[in-house]
């Protein structure tokens, strides 16, 4: 019965939806349209004098309110990134409970002539309805999910883009502050600095304690002003990759959904390898995302010595007493009051670089992020495409392609940017595989006992003289010696090619030249093998008596 009483909830649930969606869009459009047609200006309020700390609270629940929405579109775009799926699951069900009411209504006039007694006949009777009456509530359900579908994902559609102009609305607030922020941390990072400037000038003559405090305060002064203007820096580059996350996000499902509807077409393929040829190299981004790392790394390595002083300093009785001791003679008259304004002052700035670093390293944390989800769509739309568009030719055939192209090309291919990046992956790999300095090795060894190994290979004739010292093994060394002898620049081409397609810092030029010098490493490696096999002295000419003519 709870079964029942559920599946006639839902048909209710979605008659009602069947008829109230289409006023419900309505209104959803219109209210996205009313939007569109004002101009974007964040609903934010402040005060001239803003204070930083309130400025930071409304971001924060900026911040939040961004999550969420995010997470609400996520949920969407799931439901509508396979439309046709949930369809085509709700018609299988329903020919499924057809068949069993079918079976149902067989079994039915049988159970009176089974044997059992009259108690047992009503009991499985009872429960035969009971299952009947479940599976055509079921079916009223799913009929009427069928009836409702279409409107729903339209409305689906509607609240989706609901969100995405919400999630505009949202985005224009926390830019705006973010660029408050950003304000004024950098006007109180000026007066910082200014202030141990002013304080550098005045103690020119002071004890050299004091001095020595000073030009630590006007250290910590210019960090301050260095990690504000970083974090400006972070901000941009966390609306920018937001924005391009989102655009990459919408052209992956747009091209997931095209060829769902119509399959892969020449038209449709070509547009697809351009979005593949436009498509960020990942090895920019993980190098990118290796920096991030370093930031946050050396900021918390940076905000552990700052705790460290400034809890040494919160005992200043205790901390003066140290300094003062550390003098040859009594102090001065005055020095310690000095001193101990000077510590006060440090520990206030001690605490506003913690907190500028604290909201440094969020800022950084949320862009790192940002880029493992922007890094992550990459990976799965490249992935996507290349599984794909396998079949379908990168370029045109060339008997279809003009010389039009060609200036381009040969640029591309002797561009010394393209050539130092080769160099760069190179180097990178130098410091991190120990495959290709065992490659070196093994090249620099061949190179060495090149001389020595061509000798071997002629010397090794010299028992073919006569027929009492002839062996088979003799002209076996040989060709060992020989295949080797030829194996030392190929060896070269493959290690270096290798290394190049298949490095994380590898951009497309640099692993189209690693393909190349894999593909070319074997032929090559033939070629000599055939040209030692042939010299004078060697295996064709006194091994197998090959003439010279």
């Amino acid at each position: 019965m709870e079964q029942i009483k559920a599946f006639d909830t839902q048909a209710e649930a979605y008659r009602a939806a069947l008829e109230s969606a289409p006023e419900e869009m309505a209104s959803i459009r219109s209210e996205i349209a009313t939007a569109s047609e004002q101009p974007p200006s964040p609903a934010v309020t402040l005060s001239e004098n803003g204070d930083i700390q309130k400025v930071e609270q409304l971001l924060a629940r900026e911040q939040a309110e961004a999550a969420a929405i995010d997470a609400q579109i996520g949920e969407l775009d799931k439901i509508l990134d396979h439309p046709d799926e949930q369809p085509e699951a709700i018609r299988k069900r329903i020919t499924e409970i057809k068949l069993a009411l079918e079976a149902l209504d067989v079994e039915t006039p049988t159970m009176s002539i089974d044997g059992n007694s009259t108690l047992e006949q009503e009991a499985n009777r009872w429960a035969l309805q009971s299952h009947r009456d479940a599976l055509r509530a079921e079916l009223l359900m799913l009929d009427q999910e069928i009836l409702s579908f279409d409107v729903r994902k339209e409305l689906t559609s509607a609240r989706r883009d609901q969100l995405r102009a919400q999630q505009k609305q949202v985005r224009a607030r926390r830019s705006y502050l973010e660029n408050e922020a950003d304000r004024l941390r950098l006007v109180d990072a000026k007066q910082v600095s200014t202030e141990t400037e002013i304080a550098q000038r005045e103690t020119a003559d002071a004890h050299p304690l004091i001095k020595s405090l000073v030009k630590e305060d006007l250290a910590l002064g210019d960090q301050i002003l260095r990690v504000t203007q970083q974090l400006s820096e972070i901000d941009e580059q966390q609306a920018r990759l937001e924005s391009d996350t989102l655009r990459l996000e919408e052209d992956f499902r747009s091209a997931r959904q095209q060829l769902e509807a119509a399959g892969l077409n020449r038209i449709l393929g070509r547009m697809l390898l351009e979005q593949r040829a436009r498509l960020p190299e990942l090895g920019k981004l993980r190098r990118a995302a290796r920096i991030r790392e370093d930031k946050i790394a050396e900021l918390t390595l940076s905000q552990i010595r700052h705790r460290d002083e400034l809890r040494r300093l919160g005992e200043v009785d205790n901390y003066l007493d140290d300094l003062l001791g550390q003098l040859p003679t009594d102090p001065p008259a005055g020095l310690r009051d000095e001193l101990r304004t000077r510590v006060e002052y440090r520990r206030d700035l001690l605490r506003r670089t913690l907190s500028l670093e604290e909201d440094y390293r969020h800022a950084l944390t949320e862009l790192d992020l940002t880029g493992d989800r922007y890094m992550d769509t990459v990976q799965r739309y490249g992935d996507f495409l290349a599984e794909r568009l396998l079949w379908v030719p990168s370029v045109a055939p060339i008997t279809q392609q003009s010389f039009a192209n060609l200036p381009a090309a040969i640029y591309w291919l002797i561009s010394p940017l393209n050539w130092l990046g080769v160099l760069d992956v190179l180097r990178f790999e130098a410091t991190r595989s120990p495959l290709l300095w065992l490659g070196l090795l093994a090249v620099l060894l061949l190179l060495w006992r090149g001389s020595a190994i061509r000798r071997g290979v002629r010397d090794s004739a010299e028992h073919l003289r006569r027929i009492s010292t002839d062996r088979f093994s003799y002209t076996l060394k040989a060709l060992g010696l020989t295949v080797l002898a030829a194996s030392t620049w190929p060896l070269l081409l493959m290690v270096l090619g290798f290394q190049l397609a298949n490095s994380l810092e590898s951009d497309e030029f640099a692993r189209a030249v690693g393909a190349g010098m894999i593909a070319v490493g074997p032929a090559l490696y033939y070629l000599r093998s055939f040209r030692l096999l042939c010299m004078p002295g060697g295996v064709a000419d006194r091994h197998f008596r090959w003439s010279s003519d």
